[in-house]
């Protein structure tokens, strides 16, 4: 007697054999550490539990219900009718307690000794700076045992590929006779750490300096500070106010997980002066002996352009501009150089584009060409104290930096070093721009 099979019929029922002999798992990596300069730990790695139980006749429900109601938070109960058989008297193969509880009550939920418990670990971070560093190193969420977290702003979200490192699925025989066949796992590789440039104890005085100023000055909402070295690049410190609370889910709070210092734009105003004024001299058009006739304002682009003062101060010079701020002599400086020779000057600052500091989201800020509709001449001359421009912080920053560092813009990096295994690799500092020779 021969059976025939279809090919189609005996494939799925391979496929079911191969099922309920083998399971797969996938088994995850540890995540990267995060370290400041001096190696304070700011971002490391727990996990929480997610609790169930498979209820058998063998159970005690009435003991097991008072032992595990405190723990989880579930009425006692509840968890005895939840344990217990249907009418049939079937017992459920799985019953979900808790979708999350601290590594302290899975200590305590192990220590009951119930052998129908199943406890399941689902990796969490631990920040120990707390709310100090949460807006530059970021957090990382989402893991909840059916899905792979991931890290989100700041540090955490662009280096999210190298601090996640590479899970591995490894195929296990449910049968114990067959408990040596498996299938050779692919390696787990663990994520990189990093080490950032910061300085702890640095951030910790400008986020005190930054608080007391905000807490004192009623018309004061927020404010940042950064601290770069400019021969270098490396940010040694970057506070912002309002802070972001990591411990906390609440909507408004959420919000504050942004980095104002790289995500955040804002009309830079006379700082921004310092621009024009190193523009000037390094295109030759104006040089410290230059003056004007300064009638405290003027139009011009069908705007009326004035001093901080709206006052006269009679024939100041180019030092004499810098030094009063007057935005009637940066814009007559803007007026006489002309857009073909500015905006390109503007270009090798690097406004409008994102400085590349390895910090998730950042701005590129807002430069407004000739040819854009709306650029004019009242726009363009704006510019040149830092109105109708739009820049980060930390592009302010960076500008700055040129004028310390003979001309030269280093790019600015918040990772020191990574650390692979037993090995550890130094960013090197490297410049991104040159916008203005040593003489300027």
């Amino acid at each position: 007697f021969q059976f025939y099979m279809n090919p189609q019929t005996k494939e799925t029922l391979e496929e079911n054999r191969e099922d309920r002999l083998f399971r797969t798992v996938e088994v995850q990596p540890n995540r990267g550490l995060i370290y400041d300069r001096n190696g304070h730990l700011l971002a490391t790695n727990s996990f929480d539990y997610r609790v169930g139980i498979s209820p058998s006749s063998n159970l005690d429900r009435q003991e097991v219900a008072a032992e595990l109601a405190p723990l989880v938070w579930m009425p006692e109960n509840q968890i005895y009718r939840a344990i217990g058989p249907d009418e049939n008297g079937v017992y459920p193969r799985y019953v979900l307690l808790a979708s999350r509880v601290g590594v302290d009550v899975g200590q305590k939920l192990m220590d009951l000794d119930i052998d129908e418990l199943v406890l399941e670990s689902l990796p969490t971070r631990i920040y120990p700076q707390e709310s100090l560093t949460s807006q530059l190193v970021g957090f990382y969420a989402g893991a909840d045992g059916t899905k792979e977290g991931r890290g989100y702003y700041g540090v955490e979200g662009f280096y999210q590929a190298l601090l996640a490192g590479q899970s591995r699925r490894v195929t296990t025989s449910s049968v114990p006779l067959l408990e040596g066949s498996q299938t050779q796992p692919s390696k787990v590789r663990d994520g990189i750490s990093l080490v950032l440039t910061i300085d702890r104890d640095l951030q910790y005085l400008a986020q005190d300096v930054l608080n007391d100023f905000v807490d004192n000055d009623p018309t004061c909402t927020g404010g940042t500070i950064l601290i770069m070295n400019p021969r270098t690049g490396e940010i040694l410190a970057m506070a912002n106010n309002p802070m972001f609370d990591i411990n906390s889910t609440d909507p408004e709070n959420l919000k504050r997980a942004r980095n104002p210092a790289v995500n955040d734009i804002y009309e830079p105003g006379s700082v921004f002066k310092v621009v024009t004024m190193a523009m000037a001299l390094d295109a030759g058009t104006h040089d410290l002996s230059w003056s004007y006739y300064d009638p405290g304002c003027f139009e011009a682009g069908g705007v009326t352009i004035c001093n901080w003062d709206r006052a006269s101060h009679g024939n100041p010079d180019f030092a004499k501009v810098f030094i009063d701020s007057l935005n009637t002599g940066t814009a007559t400086i803007y007026r006489e150089m002309g857009p073909y020779t500015v905006y390109p000057k503007l270009r090798d600052f690097g406004v409008g584009t994102p400085t590349g500091v390895d910090l998730e989201g950042e701005s590129p800020g807002i430069l407004v060409e000739p040819g854009n509709s709306q650029w004019s001449e009242a726009q363009f001359l704006n510019t040149s104290y830092g109105q109708g421009v739009a820049v980060t912080p930390l592009q302010m920053l960076t500008y700055v930096n040129a004028i310390a560092n003979d001309g030269l813009i280093m790019q600015p990096h918040i990772v020191k070093a990574r650390i692979d295994g037993s090995e550890e690799i130094e960013t090197r500092p490297s410049a991104s721009r040159r916008p203005i020779g040593e003489a300027a």
